[in-house]
């Protein structure tokens, strides 16, 4: 008798790869009555992969338009790699399957755009670091304060100009460099990003201090830049405090 463990591996193996894979000692009764039943329930799981990138991928799907989104879909779950995700995590390879079948690069800009939200909405908590948190500190202290992204900071790159779905929503979208997507708290927010800011966001991506995140900056950029850059990157909500002692 196989264990729940031994079970369980088995029934993923059958709907990933088919009824060949089905253990001779997994039920009891006809064969072509297991048959009957996983069709079913694959045909249901099948289903509810289909509906899950529905609604992770809402502006792609308006986009492309049902029925090519639909076919598109159908492929995608058979994908390698694909059946073994969870409903979760099944559109976390979508943007890339995309990329595969030559679609236009606004779209997949949409696509990737969509993931990465969905990832920023679920990310962790954190305290966000506030300028009044900085008030009253020397300018040395300010300087040396370590710091990072927020765990729900997201960006998306314009390989060309975003997709005018996008533009329409975001002030300023149409001539950014890319796009910031972050959830300080209950909501993600969304807001357009120039190269400085790019910049600074791969930066602090560890931690980093200030006065070293505005070096790396100032590395590419006018020194008029650095100051204005970090104060909306704070005001954005993207950064957090390393360290809980600011005195």
């Amino acid at each position: 008798m196989l264990s729940l463990e031994q079970m369980q591996a088995s029934m993923m193996e059958v709907l990933d790869h088919g009824p060949a894979y089905l253990q001779p000692d997994m039920f009891e009764g006809p064969r072509a009555i297991w048959l009957r039943g996983l069709k079913v329930h694959a045909n249901t799981i099948s289903h509810a992969r289909l509906v899950a990138l529905e609604e992770t991928f809402p502006k792609t799907r308006e986009c492309l338009g049902h029925a090519v989104f639909n076919e598109l879909s159908r492929d995608y779950v058979e994908h390698p790699g694909v059946p073994g995700l969870s409903l979760d995590q099944i559109g976390h390879q979508f943007a890339q399957f995309l990329a595969s079948r030559d679609i236009e690069k606004q779209v997949l800009d949409l696509a990737r755009f969509e993931w990465e939200w969905l990832e920023s909405y679920h990310a962790a908590e954190a305290a966000v670091l506030n300028l009044s948190d900085l008030a009253g500190l020397s300018d040395a202290k300010v300087l040396a304060l370590p710091i990072a992204l927020h765990p729900s900071v997201r960006t998306v790159r314009f390989e060309t100009s975003p997709h005018e779905i996008l533009a329409a929503e975001i002030p300023g979208l149409a001539d950014a460099a890319g796009l910031l997507i972050v959830r300080p708290f209950e909501q993600v927010l969304l807001s357009s990003l120039n190269s400085a800011q790019l910049k600074a966001i791969s930066h602090a991506g560890g931690p980093i201090t200030i006065g070293n995140l505005l070096t790396k900056v100032g590395e590419q950029h006018d020194d008029t830049e650095l100051l204005p850059t970090f104060i909306s990157l704070v005001e954005a909500g993207a950064l957090t405090r390393v360290s809980g002692d600011l005195a």
